[in-house]
């Protein structure tokens, strides 16, 4: 099973539904939750209720009725529930038509969503709103579910609903994350690479042309410290991959050719390391979590991480996490406050509000 979706199960409050579901025991009743740890405890708890009845039924009925019922918010942690029951019944080694239901019912949700996320954000920048920031939350972890769905559609050699996947998380990406470019060149790299199979040539050249356009002023700009680092260096892989791409489908096109190389030529002289396109937990824990026991789990990680170099730490934890290369830096600058306040005791030490928060994620853990 994916790693991933190991670390999520201890995440939510359905855990030990999850690891009896796993054990291949009978289901016989309901696991209680544990201590809550979710800021949807209630949801969740009720969830696995219907779950279970789905379950007995063999019948996806009880998790529709639900669904249908709720926020779309509230929709979105469900799908990720009903994609940790999937993957909790193949560890099992089980393989029904309840399991191809309950996928069904999950890609049915990540379509909609995307279309309710594409147009809730629509709405905000025509009345000049800013985005809800519950709605950025959930629109990234409905980012990461898509691209767990698309996984499972590779694995199985669905290359069309494995391809839609891709299409659902570049929707959301570029609707509610355009402005991070990193992300927006994975998202439409992928589903180029994943559209050309199925022969839908054509929306994967706009889909090249796009990232090209958008990211090729990265090649002049790396070095702009307006820019979060990382960030920049990692929209230059994307900008790579995709004239690497248009290439192959167009070789006499000079002018991508002439980028590609141009783009190629600064990542080799700078030593820059592919970007791995992965789900990531942060977006994901984000929706069980709240704000401080999220930031504990980074924190405790960067208290633990040993990387060889600051340049992997950040890369690391931007990857992971969904976090800015310059909240990592502060991060690793409030722990260091944090440890000097401990052993000034007594001493009158100033800091602002973030540092308030990063020290509470700390006290958190202990």
């Amino acid at each position: 099973m994916n790693s991933l979706l190991h670390e999520l199960f201890t995440i939510s409050d359905n855990e030990a539904l999850f690891k009896h579901l796993a054990s291949g025991e009978l289901l016989e009743d309901f696991p209680a939750p544990r201590d809550a740890k979710s800021r949807r405890r209630d949801l969740l708890v009720q969830v696995g209720g219907k779950l279970i009845e789905s379950i007995r039924s063999s019948d996806t009925t009880a998790l529709e009725t639900l669904l249908a019922e709720l926020e779309l918010y509230d929709q979105i942690v469900v799908i990720g529930e009903i994609q940790l029951t999937v993957a909790a019944l193949h560890e099992r080694g089980e393989d029904s038509a309840f399991i191809e239901a309950i996928t069904n019912l999950a890609f049915e949700m990540l379509n909609a969503c995307a279309q309710s996320i594409e147009d809730a954000v629509h709405a905000a920048k025509d009345t000049g709103d800013e985005l809800d920031s519950e709605l950025e939350i959930h629109a990234m972890a409905l980012r990461e579910w898509a691209h767990l769905q698309a996984e499972h559609y590779q694995t199985v050699g669905d290359e069309n609903r494995f391809a839609q996947m891709m299409f659902v998380r570049a929707k959301v990406t570029n609707s509610a994350a355009d402005k991070w470019p990193q992300l927006v060149g994975d998202g439409m790299v992928s589903l180029a690479q994943a559209a050309i199979p199925i022969g839908q040539a054509d929306l994967a050249i706009q889909c090249l042309n796009g990232v090209r356009l958008d990211l090729a002023m990265y090649v002049e700009s790396i070095d702009d410290p307006k820019l979060p680092g990382y960030e920049a260096k990692a929209a230059t892989y994307w900008l790579q991959q995709a004239c690497t791409e248009l290439c192959k489908i167009h070789p006499e096109d000079e002018e991508t050719q002439q980028l590609l190389a141009a783009v190629t030529k600064l990542r080799t002289e700078r030593n820059l390391p592919p970007i791995p396109s992965t789900p990531r937990l942060g977006p994901l824990a984000r929706t069980y979590l709240d704000r401080i026991p999220w930031l504990s789990i980074v924190i405790k990680d960067l208290h633990t991480n040993k990387l060889e170099s600051d340049d992997e730490l950040i890369a690391y934890f931007c990857q992971r996490y969904g976090v800015v290369s310059w909240d990592v830096e502060f991060y690793i600058s409030a722990i260091g406050s944090y440890h000097a306040r401990k052993m000034l005791e007594g001493m009158q030490i100033s800091y602002d509000e973030s540092h308030e928060e990063v020290f509470a994620a700390i006290d958190y853990q202990e």
